[in-house]
């Protein structure tokens, strides 16, 4: 067995925080000479797929659903012989624990996980099958090697929910991807005086009918407001739905996927964020590495650690759209001065080379 083969282990390359993440993390080990490869449940080319390093393998296992991975999962794991796995997704790591604890396979297993899982649960659908899914979830990240929380939050979740070792949890941190990002292109760009940001998946977990209602009110105080949604999702059709009966159909514009939106970063007021729950908005830390500061619902789990009150955002109580509201005047009638320097410093700790470091540490420790 190779003492430095790592196999990262996602769904897809989709455009999605884990699917970034572990794109980077692929090019960064590579780049320390450790022999790095990526395992894809179901792969296909997209314009993520495209910035991986083509030195770095891709192992396509070719299934629609995590349920039909196992035999594939299994023979690669045989074949490829990596020393150890790094997961990206709770429900990969119980298939992983189900194939290792089967057929007694030894691999150092570390499992990221991306959400504040006792949340996640409480607002999924089927009773039984949660329950069933939280235990296996449970005994899998009780039987891995080590497991990343991306925020303090989500550490303190897996301690009391699912009676997990805090010693078995390390906190890293999402790299704030668009540190140095800036082009020529976009160096002169504008902020637009009115401008709101929203970028993300357009789901029940994002809470954009908090969003939505918070903003027909702080429009009944300055109608000059506008609100730009980017991104795509189920909930799209409900959510436009909601704007005309809001009256919001002028204020409010839905630009769908976009590869970069660095240009909408920069020429934003403020990015805004009203989730339910998360795990790490990496939204908030691409927004303040480019100096726009940001509105966030104080969300289980993440904008807490995100957040400098009034340096480089305002972080509000959660689910409170009267506060929210509140919140977009203020920053709209620059009642909060924000300095931009401040607002890209405080996301210095969110560095690339930070985040690696930390991975690097503990996937040879």
């Amino acid at each position: 067995m190779e003492s430095n083969k790592i196999a990262l282990f996602v769904y897809n390359l989709e455009h999605g925080g884990a699917e970034k993440v572990s794109t980077l993390l692929c090019n960064e080990l590579f780049s320390r000479n450790f022999e790095v490869e990526l395992w894809v449940i179901n792969y296909r080319e997209t314009s993520l797929s495209k910035e991986l390093n083509k030195q770095v393998p891709i192992v396509n296992l070719n299934k629609k659903h995590t349920r039909n991975a196992f035999f594939p999962l299994l023979k690669t794991i045989w074949k490829r012989k990596p020393e150890s796995i790094l997961v990206f997704h709770t429900e990969l790591a119980i298939l992983v624990f189900l194939v290792k604890k089967i057929f007694f396979i030894k691999r150092k297993v570390i499992v990221r996980n991306i959400n504040t899982l006792s949340h996640f649960f409480q607002n999924s659908g089927n009773v039984l099958r949660n329950f069933i899914t939280s235990k296996l979830t449970e005994l899998a990240l009780k039987d891995c090697h080590k497991i990343v929380a991306q925020s303090k939050g989500m550490c303190e979740d897996l301690v009391k929910s699912f009676n997990i070792d805090s010693n078995k949890i390390e906190t890293i941190f999402n790299p704030a991807l668009t540190i140095g990002s800036i082009t020529k292109d976009n160096h002169e760009q504008k902020k637009l005086e009115n401008e709101f940001l929203y970028v993300g998946r357009l789901n029940a977990q994002k809470g954009l009918t908090y969003l939505l209602r918070a903003f027909a009110i702080a429009l009944r105080t300055n109608s000059n407001l506008h609100l730009t949604i980017v991104g795509e999702g189920e909930e799209e059709p409900q959510l436009k739905t909601l704007v005309k009966e809001l009256g919001l159909t002028l204020q409010v514009s839905f630009e769908g996927f976009q590869t970069s939106t660095i240009s909408y970063y920069l020429r934003a007021k403020a990015t805004v964020l009203t989730s339910l729950f998360e795990g790490f908005p990496n939204v908030l830390v691409e927004s303040i590495s480019l100096g726009t500061p940001v509105i966030a619902f104080d969300c289980p789990s993440g904008p807490k650690d995100i957040i400098v009150q009034e340096v480089n955002g305002i972080l509000v109580e959660h689910k409170n759209i009267i506060e929210f509201a509140k919140a977009l005047l203020r920053v709209a009638n620059n009642d909060v001065m924000f300095k931009k320097s401040n607002i890209i410093d405080s996301a210095s700790k969110f560095s690339v080379e930070s985040t690696v470091t930390k991975y690097v540490k503990l996937l040879t420790a």
